[in-house]
Protein backbone atom coordinates (compact mmCIF):
# COMPACT_ATOMS: atom_id res chain seq x y z
CA UNK A 1 0.00 0.00 0.00
CA UNK A 2 1.27 3.49 -1.09
CA UNK A 3 0.41 5.97 2.06
CA UNK A 4 1.45 9.73 2.26
CA UNK A 5 2.38 11.89 5.50
CA UNK A 6 0.92 15.23 5.98
CA UNK A 7 2.72 17.64 8.21
CA UNK A 8 6.74 16.91 8.25
CA UNK A 9 7.67 18.79 11.99
CA UNK A 10 9.15 16.83 14.71
CA UNK A 11 5.54 14.40 14.65
CA UNK A 12 5.74 13.45 10.95
CA UNK A 13 9.75 12.75 10.88
CA UNK A 14 9.22 9.90 13.77
CA UNK A 15 6.43 8.70 12.17
CA UNK A 16 8.13 8.51 8.17
CA UNK A 17 11.33 6.87 10.44
CA UNK A 18 8.93 4.85 12.04
CA UNK A 19 7.48 3.50 9.23
CA UNK A 20 10.55 3.12 7.17
CA UNK A 21 12.35 1.35 9.79
CA UNK A 22 9.65 -0.50 11.59
CA UNK A 23 7.02 -1.24 10.19
CA UNK A 24 5.92 -5.27 9.53
CA UNK A 25 3.13 -4.67 6.68
CA UNK A 26 4.13 -3.85 2.92
CA UNK A 27 3.38 -0.21 3.01
CA UNK A 28 5.46 1.94 1.42
CA UNK A 29 5.45 5.92 1.64
CA UNK A 30 5.36 7.66 -1.53
CA UNK A 31 4.49 11.32 -1.10
CA UNK A 32 4.99 13.92 2.13
CA UNK A 33 3.07 16.90 2.14
CA UNK A 34 4.17 20.19 4.15
CA UNK A 35 2.97 23.59 4.08
CA UNK A 36 6.59 24.74 4.84
CA UNK A 37 6.85 22.75 1.54
CA UNK A 38 9.69 25.16 -0.10
CA UNK A 39 11.58 25.67 3.30
CA UNK A 40 11.06 21.88 4.43
CA UNK A 41 13.02 20.88 1.12
CA UNK A 42 16.02 22.86 1.65
CA UNK A 43 16.46 21.45 5.34
CA UNK A 44 15.36 17.86 4.60
CA UNK A 45 18.39 17.18 1.76
CA UNK A 46 18.40 13.60 2.98
CA UNK A 47 15.06 12.53 1.49
CA UNK A 48 15.15 10.63 -1.72
CA UNK A 49 11.77 12.92 -2.67
CA UNK A 50 10.31 16.20 -2.11
CA UNK A 51 8.26 17.81 0.41
CA UNK A 52 4.66 18.89 -1.57
CA UNK A 53 2.67 21.78 -1.30
CA UNK A 54 -0.65 19.91 0.31
CA UNK A 55 -3.01 21.39 -2.71
CA UNK A 56 -1.46 19.07 -4.57
CA UNK A 57 -3.06 16.10 -2.02
CA UNK A 58 -6.73 15.80 -4.56
CA UNK A 59 -4.99 15.66 -8.20
CA UNK A 60 -1.94 13.55 -6.36
CA UNK A 61 -5.11 11.36 -5.01
CA UNK A 62 -6.84 10.91 -8.40
CA UNK A 63 -3.61 10.13 -10.05
CA UNK A 64 -2.85 7.50 -7.90
CA UNK A 65 0.57 8.77 -5.77
CA UNK A 66 -1.12 7.42 -2.54
CA UNK A 67 -3.94 5.11 -1.26
CA UNK A 68 -3.98 6.57 2.27
CA UNK A 69 -2.70 9.66 3.61
CA UNK A 70 -1.41 9.89 7.85
CA UNK A 71 -1.92 13.18 8.92
CA UNK A 72 1.17 13.89 11.79
CA UNK A 73 -0.45 17.55 12.97
CA UNK A 74 -0.10 18.18 17.13
CA UNK A 75 -2.45 20.70 16.77
CA UNK A 76 -6.28 18.48 17.11
CA UNK A 77 -7.86 21.78 16.24
CA UNK A 78 -6.41 21.79 12.61
CA UNK A 79 -5.92 17.85 12.44
CA UNK A 80 -9.30 17.66 12.93
CA UNK A 81 -10.33 20.42 10.00
CA UNK A 82 -8.03 18.49 7.88
CA UNK A 83 -9.33 15.19 8.79
CA UNK A 84 -12.68 16.39 7.49
CA UNK A 85 -10.94 18.03 4.10
CA UNK A 86 -9.68 14.75 3.65
CA UNK A 87 -13.51 13.02 4.13
CA UNK A 88 -15.03 15.68 2.22
CA UNK A 89 -12.58 14.49 -0.85
CA UNK A 90 -13.30 10.84 0.04
CA UNK A 91 -9.53 10.28 0.70
CA UNK A 92 -8.94 7.54 3.51
CA UNK A 93 -6.81 8.45 6.53
CA UNK A 94 -3.82 5.52 7.21
CA UNK A 95 -3.42 4.27 11.18
CA UNK A 96 -1.12 1.98 12.38
CA UNK A 97 -3.34 1.09 15.05
CA UNK A 98 -7.01 -0.37 15.51
CA UNK A 99 -9.42 0.02 18.21
CA UNK A 100 -9.65 -3.60 18.09
CA UNK A 101 -6.21 -3.38 19.10
CA UNK A 102 -7.65 -2.27 22.97
CA UNK A 103 -8.37 -4.40 25.80
CA UNK A 104 -9.07 -4.46 29.23
CA UNK A 105 -6.43 -5.02 32.10
CA UNK A 106 -8.75 -8.26 32.86
CA UNK A 107 -7.04 -10.30 29.37
CA UNK A 108 -3.67 -9.74 30.64
CA UNK A 109 -0.91 -11.59 31.92
CA UNK A 110 -0.22 -11.65 35.70
CA UNK A 111 2.44 -12.39 38.16
CA UNK A 112 2.14 -13.25 42.01
CA UNK A 113 1.75 -10.07 43.96
CA UNK A 114 4.15 -9.10 46.85
CA UNK A 115 1.17 -7.70 48.86
CA UNK A 116 -2.77 -7.36 48.61
CA UNK A 117 -4.52 -4.11 48.00
CA UNK A 118 -7.78 -4.34 49.76
CA UNK A 119 -9.32 -1.25 49.67
CA UNK A 120 -13.16 -0.85 48.47
CA UNK A 121 -13.78 0.37 44.68
CA UNK A 122 -10.41 -0.41 43.84
CA UNK A 123 -8.38 -3.29 41.95
CA UNK A 124 -4.78 -4.07 42.05
CA UNK A 125 -2.87 -5.63 39.02
CA UNK A 126 1.05 -7.04 38.61
CA UNK A 127 1.21 -8.12 34.75
CA UNK A 128 4.04 -9.24 33.16
CA UNK A 129 5.33 -9.48 29.84
CA UNK A 130 4.56 -6.02 29.49
CA UNK A 131 6.15 -3.15 27.21
CA UNK A 132 5.58 0.49 26.64
CA UNK A 133 6.31 2.99 23.89
CA UNK A 134 5.70 6.72 23.99
CA UNK A 135 3.81 8.27 20.61
CA UNK A 136 5.44 9.90 18.25
CA UNK A 137 3.36 13.12 18.57
CA UNK A 138 4.98 15.72 20.65
CA UNK A 139 2.90 14.50 24.16
CA UNK A 140 3.83 15.02 27.96
CA UNK A 141 1.75 12.75 29.96
CA UNK A 142 0.84 9.57 27.66
CA UNK A 143 2.35 6.17 26.75
CA UNK A 144 1.02 3.18 24.88
CA UNK A 145 1.37 -0.29 27.28
CA UNK A 146 0.45 -3.34 25.55
CA UNK A 147 1.74 -7.56 25.35
CA UNK A 148 3.85 -9.12 23.03
CA UNK A 149 0.74 -9.63 20.58
CA UNK A 150 0.28 -5.56 20.39
CA UNK A 151 -2.94 -5.96 22.50
CA UNK A 152 -2.95 -1.95 24.20
CA UNK A 153 -4.41 -2.20 27.40
CA UNK A 154 -7.36 -0.24 27.43
CA UNK A 155 -7.72 1.20 30.83
CA UNK A 156 -4.48 3.54 30.01
CA UNK A 157 -6.39 5.35 27.19
CA UNK A 158 -10.11 5.02 29.21
CA UNK A 159 -10.22 8.88 29.49
CA UNK A 160 -10.82 9.12 25.76
CA UNK A 161 -13.71 7.76 23.55
CA UNK A 162 -11.65 5.94 20.56
CA UNK A 163 -13.61 7.09 17.64
CA UNK A 164 -13.58 10.72 18.57
CA UNK A 165 -10.12 10.70 19.32
CA UNK A 166 -8.79 8.32 16.76
CA UNK A 167 -6.41 10.62 15.43
CA UNK A 168 -4.66 11.14 18.78
CA UNK A 169 -4.85 6.91 20.28
CA UNK A 170 -4.74 4.89 17.00
CA UNK A 171 -1.46 6.70 15.78
CA UNK A 172 0.84 3.89 17.60
CA UNK A 173 5.03 4.60 16.71
CA UNK A 174 4.75 1.48 15.17
CA UNK A 175 3.07 -2.19 15.09
CA UNK A 176 3.13 -3.20 18.67
CA UNK A 177 4.11 -6.93 18.14
CA UNK A 178 6.97 -6.02 16.29
CA UNK A 179 10.44 -6.63 17.29
CA UNK A 180 12.52 -4.18 14.96
CA UNK A 181 12.95 -1.17 17.64
CA UNK A 182 15.43 -0.58 19.85
CA UNK A 183 14.34 -3.03 23.25
CA UNK A 184 15.09 -1.65 26.79
CA UNK A 185 14.77 -3.67 29.28
CA UNK A 186 13.36 -1.82 32.84
CA UNK A 187 13.90 -3.85 35.73
CA UNK A 188 12.55 -3.97 38.95
CA UNK A 189 8.94 -2.66 40.08
CA UNK A 190 7.44 -0.22 37.49
CA UNK A 191 4.02 1.50 38.19
CA UNK A 192 3.00 4.15 34.75
CA UNK A 193 1.19 7.08 36.11
CA UNK A 194 1.15 8.46 32.28
CA UNK A 195 -1.84 7.05 31.27
CA UNK A 196 -4.48 10.20 31.59
CA UNK A 197 -4.99 14.03 31.89
CA UNK A 198 -2.21 15.22 34.08
CA UNK A 199 -2.33 18.71 32.81
CA UNK A 200 -3.41 20.35 35.92
CA UNK A 201 -3.22 19.59 39.75
CA UNK A 202 -6.85 17.92 40.17
CA UNK A 203 -6.51 15.34 37.39
CA UNK A 204 -2.96 14.52 38.40
CA UNK A 205 -4.05 14.55 42.09
CA UNK A 206 -7.69 12.71 41.94
CA UNK A 207 -6.36 10.29 39.14
CA UNK A 208 -3.12 8.90 40.33
CA UNK A 209 -2.06 10.45 43.24
CA UNK A 210 -4.47 7.91 45.16
CA UNK A 211 -3.22 5.02 43.60
CA UNK A 212 0.09 6.05 44.51
CA UNK A 213 -1.03 6.30 48.01
CA UNK A 214 -2.51 3.05 48.54
CA UNK A 215 0.89 1.53 46.81
CA UNK A 216 2.75 2.88 49.35
CA UNK A 217 0.76 2.20 52.17
CA UNK A 218 1.45 -1.29 50.86
CA UNK A 219 5.07 -0.93 50.79
CA UNK A 220 5.57 -0.29 47.37
CA UNK A 221 9.15 0.43 46.95
CA UNK A 222 9.37 0.90 43.08
CA UNK A 223 9.54 3.81 40.32
CA UNK A 224 6.87 5.79 38.93
CA UNK A 225 6.59 7.00 35.44
CA UNK A 226 5.19 10.27 35.17
CA UNK A 227 3.87 12.76 32.72
CA UNK A 228 6.68 16.01 32.11
CA UNK A 229 4.21 18.70 33.73
CA UNK A 230 6.46 20.23 36.93
CA UNK A 231 3.04 19.82 39.13
CA UNK A 232 3.08 15.97 38.53
CA UNK A 233 6.51 15.96 39.98
CA UNK A 234 6.16 18.20 42.83
CA UNK A 235 3.15 16.49 44.08
CA UNK A 236 4.94 12.96 43.91
CA UNK A 237 7.51 14.43 45.94
CA UNK A 238 5.16 16.49 48.80
CA UNK A 239 4.11 12.82 49.16
CA UNK A 240 6.89 11.68 50.75
CA UNK A 241 8.42 9.81 47.26
CA UNK A 242 11.67 10.03 46.20
CA UNK A 243 12.70 11.86 43.55
CA UNK A 244 15.09 8.84 42.41
CA UNK A 245 11.52 7.37 42.16
CA UNK A 246 10.08 9.37 39.72
CA UNK A 247 10.92 8.96 36.01
CA UNK A 248 9.29 11.55 33.36
CA UNK A 249 8.56 11.01 30.25
CA UNK A 250 11.16 13.21 28.54
CA UNK A 251 13.58 11.09 30.12
CA UNK A 252 12.71 8.29 27.47
CA UNK A 253 13.17 7.89 24.20
CA UNK A 254 10.55 7.64 20.91
CA UNK A 255 11.04 4.65 19.05
CA UNK A 256 11.66 2.63 21.59
CA UNK A 257 10.28 -0.70 23.39
CA UNK A 258 10.33 -0.69 27.04
CA UNK A 259 10.26 -3.75 28.54
CA UNK A 260 8.72 -3.95 32.15
CA UNK A 261 10.09 -6.66 34.55
CA UNK A 262 7.05 -6.26 36.75
CA UNK A 263 4.39 -3.80 35.84
CA UNK A 264 1.72 -2.50 38.93
CA UNK A 265 -1.46 -1.31 38.61
CA UNK A 266 -4.07 0.13 40.87
CA UNK A 267 -7.42 1.20 39.03
CA UNK A 268 -10.29 3.00 40.40
CA UNK A 269 -13.49 0.81 39.40
CA UNK A 270 -16.30 2.49 40.70
CA UNK A 271 -16.20 6.33 39.06
CA UNK A 272 -19.60 7.24 39.83
CA UNK A 273 -18.55 8.88 43.08
CA UNK A 274 -14.81 10.08 43.90
CA UNK A 275 -14.11 7.08 46.32
CA UNK A 276 -10.56 8.74 45.53
CA UNK A 277 -11.51 11.28 48.28
CA UNK A 278 -10.67 8.25 51.22
CA UNK A 279 -7.43 7.73 49.87
CA UNK A 280 -6.10 10.91 49.43
CA UNK A 281 -7.51 12.39 52.94
CA UNK A 282 -5.03 9.73 54.60
CA UNK A 283 -2.38 11.31 52.45
CA UNK A 284 -3.10 14.40 53.71
CA UNK A 285 -2.73 13.78 57.09
CA UNK A 286 0.43 11.92 56.31
CA UNK A 287 1.87 15.19 54.30
CA UNK A 288 0.43 17.19 57.54
CA UNK A 289 2.59 15.25 59.84
CA UNK A 290 5.64 15.48 57.84
CA UNK A 291 5.82 18.70 57.08
CA UNK A 292 7.75 21.45 58.67
CA UNK A 293 5.40 24.05 60.65
CA UNK A 294 5.96 27.48 61.04
CA UNK A 295 4.38 28.86 64.31
CA UNK A 296 4.81 32.52 62.61
CA UNK A 297 2.18 31.64 59.67
CA UNK A 298 -1.31 31.52 59.56
CA UNK A 299 -2.77 28.37 62.14
CA UNK A 300 -5.88 28.05 58.88
CA UNK A 301 -6.42 29.59 55.56
CA UNK A 302 -8.73 27.87 53.07
CA UNK A 303 -9.93 28.83 50.20
CA UNK A 304 -13.17 27.80 47.98
CA UNK A 305 -13.13 28.20 44.06
CA UNK A 306 -15.96 29.85 42.62
CA UNK A 307 -17.61 31.18 38.98
CA UNK A 308 -17.75 29.19 36.13
CA UNK A 309 -14.95 26.97 36.85
CA UNK A 310 -16.12 25.78 40.47
CA UNK A 311 -14.43 23.11 42.10
CA UNK A 312 -16.67 19.74 41.39
CA UNK A 313 -18.29 18.74 44.48
CA UNK A 314 -16.88 21.53 46.91
CA UNK A 315 -19.27 21.66 49.19
CA UNK A 316 -18.65 17.80 49.68
CA UNK A 317 -15.41 18.26 49.74
CA UNK A 318 -15.15 21.10 52.07
CA UNK A 319 -17.35 19.30 54.56
CA UNK A 320 -15.22 16.22 54.31
CA UNK A 321 -11.83 17.64 55.26
CA UNK A 322 -13.70 20.47 57.58
CA UNK A 323 -12.94 23.42 55.58
CA UNK A 324 -13.96 27.31 56.51
CA UNK A 325 -15.67 29.15 53.76
CA UNK A 326 -14.11 32.63 54.83
CA UNK A 327 -15.29 34.43 51.51
CA UNK A 328 -18.78 34.07 51.17
CA UNK A 329 -19.92 32.54 47.03
CA UNK A 330 -22.47 35.18 46.78
CA UNK A 331 -20.47 38.01 48.27
CA UNK A 332 -18.09 38.25 44.88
Amino acid sequence: MKIAIWGFGVYGKRMYHSITQFSTEPVEITCIYDRRYSLSNQANTDLTMNIRNPEQIPEDYKNGLFDQIMLCINNRKEQRSQSDYLCSLNIPEYHIGKIEDFYPLSVFEETEKPFEITQDHYEFHVLKNMSGALPNYSDNERMYIFDREGRVVNDFWDAYELEYEKELVLDFPFHLNSDKPERIELKGQYCVLAKIRSNNYWHFTYENMDCVWLLEEAGYTGKYIIGNMDHCREVMIIAGIQPERIIQIKELQNNVIYSFEELFVVKLIDNSEYHASFVLKRMADHIKSTLPKDPSLPKRLYVKRIGIRKLLNADRVMSDYDMTEIIPENSL
